[in-house]
C-alpha cells in the first residue's frame, strides 16, 4: 500500500514539472517573450537594391525552376491587373504561412520610421534593419524614381520584395522596406510611385502590407532643427541606445532650448502636410490597403494597444496581451525628445502666437 502510495505521488510529480515545463513554453509563445539583448543586425539585402545588383553584375537571375525551387512563383510573361501593357512582373511572392510577410512603413524622417521598423521586425521574428529603398531626401527620392523606366508597373517594388522573400525564405517575420512619402512638384515625375502604389492595391496573394505612420509635423521639424545642429557640432548620431546614458544626455541637451524660425514656420508646416495629404490621396485613389498609425500612440502611450493594431493587421506577432515593457525591452533607440514645447522651443511664445488661430494650431502642446 506504501509502495503504492509512493508511486503515485511520484508520477504525480512528474506530471506536475511536465505540465509546468509545457505552460512556460506556452505562455513564452502567448507572451511573445523576445531576447531583448540580440540586437537589429545591418541587412546586406536591404542595403543593396536588386537594380544596383543587377547593375554591377552581382545578382543571380533564376530559371523559372530555381524560382520553384526556392519558393516562389515566377509569372514572367504574364499581366496581372491593374496593367495590360509595359513591363510583366517579374516574379510572384510567396503567400504560404511560413514565408517572410512583405511590408513597406511609409514614414516621414525624424518620426520613429527606424524604431517602429525595428520593433515590428523584432516582434514577429527576423530583426533587421530596413532601408530606406526609395530615398532617404527629396533629391535622393527624385533621382530614385528618375531613373525607372516608363512601363515599370511596379516592378521596381516587386522584384526588391521577391528578392528578398528569396534571400530570407527561412526566417519568417517580415522583409521589405521603408519608404518617405515625398512628392515631386511635377505631376509626371510621380508616375513611377504611383505604377508601385497601383500595383500594390492590386497584389493580393500575398498582400503587401503597408503601414502608414504619422507623426505631429511640428515635432518632425523640432526634431529636423535639433539634429541639423548637432551635425553642425560634428555630431552625426541619430539615435542612442538606451543604455548610453552620455549620448543620451547630450541629445537631450541639445532638444532644449531650440530656436524655431517664425518667418518660414507656417511655410514648412504647410509643406510637410501637403506632400503628406497629397501621398495619402494616391493611397485611396488606388485603393491600396494599408493602416494608420502615430508616432504618438505607439511611443507615448502607456499601453501597446497601437503596436497590437499593427500586428492584427500583418496576421503575424503578438496580436492580444503585448505590454509596453515588451515593447521598450526590445527597442534599441532611447527617447530624447521632450514632450513639452515650452521645454524645447525657446521662443514657445512667439510660435504659440503664430499658430493659434490656424490649421496648426492643434499641434501645441
Amino acid at each position: 500500500m506504501r509502495f503504492t502510495i509512493r508511486f503515485i505521488s511520484t508520477i504525480f510529480v512528474l506530471l506536475l514539472v511536465f505540465y509546468t515545463l509545457n505552460l512556460n513554453k506556452w505562455l513564452k509563445i502567448k507572451t511573445n517573450k523576445v531576447d531583448s539583448t540580440s540586437l537589429c543586425t545591418d541587412d546586406a539585402e536591404s542595403r543593396t537594391s536588386f537594380k544596383e545588383k543587377k547593375r554591377n553584375g552581382t545578382l543571380r537571375l533564376y530559371s523559372q525552376s530555381q524560382y520553384l525551387s526556392r519558393g516562389i512563383n515566377p509569372s514572367i510573361g504574364l499581366y496581372s491587373p491593374p496593367f495590360t501593357s509595359g513591363e510583366a512582373p517579374v516574379c510572384s511572392l510567396n503567400a504560404t504561412a511560413t514565408s517572410p510577410i512583405p511590408l513597406i512603413l511609409i514614414s516621414m524622417g525624424r518620426a520613429g520610421s527606424s524604431a517602429t521598423w525595428q520593433g515590428v521586425s523584432h516582434l514577429t521574428g527576423h530583426c533587421f534593419r530596413g532601408r530606406e529603398y526609395t530615398g532617404s531626401s527629396s533629391t535622393k527620392a527624385k533621382t530614385f524614381f528618375g531613373h525607372i523606366t516608363s512601363g515599370n508597373n511596379g516592378n521596381w517594388v516587386l522584384e526588391y520584395m521577391c528578392e528578398q522573400q528569396i534571400a530570407y525564405s527561412d526566417k519568417g517575420g517580415i522583409i521589405g522596406f521603408k519608404w518617405k512619402p515625398f512628392i515631386s512638384k511635377t505631376p509626371k515625375d510621380n508616375l513611377s510611385l504611383m505604377d508601385g502604389l497601383h500595383m500594390i492595391a492590386h497584389h493580393t496573394k500575398p498582400q503587401i502590407k503597408i503601414i502608414r505612420s504619422r507623426r505631429n509635423i511640428l515635432d518632425v521639424l523640432l526634431s529636423g532643427i535639433k539634429h541639423r545642429s548637432m551635425r553642425k557640432g560634428g555630431n552625426e548620431r541619430a539615435h542612442c541606445a538606451p543604455n548610453d546614458s552620455e549620448c543620451i544626455e547630450f541629445m537631450n541637451k541639445y532638444g532644449i532650448g531650440i530656436m524655431v524660425p517664425i518667418d518660414s514656420l507656417l511655410k514648412e508646416l504647410r509643406k510637410i502636410a501637403l506632400m503628406e495629404d497629397t501621398f495619402d490621396g494616391y493611397m485611396e485613389k488606388f485603393k491600396v490597403p494599408y493602416i494608420n498609425v502615430t508616432y504618438e500612440e505607439l511611443y507615448l502611450r502607456d499601453n501597446a494597444e497601437e503596436w497590437m493594431r499593427i500586428f492584427r493587421f500583418l496576421g503575424k506577432g503578438p496580436s492580444s496581451g503585448l505590454s509596453k515593457k515588451q515593447v521598450d525591452e526590445v527597442m534599441e533607440h532611447a527617447s530624447t525628445s521632450s514632450r513639452f514645447h515650452n521645454v524645447t522651443m525657446s521662443n514657445y511664445i512667439d510660435v504659440r502666437n503664430l499658430l493659434i488661430g490656424t490649421e496648426f494650431e492643434n499641434l501645441l502642446h
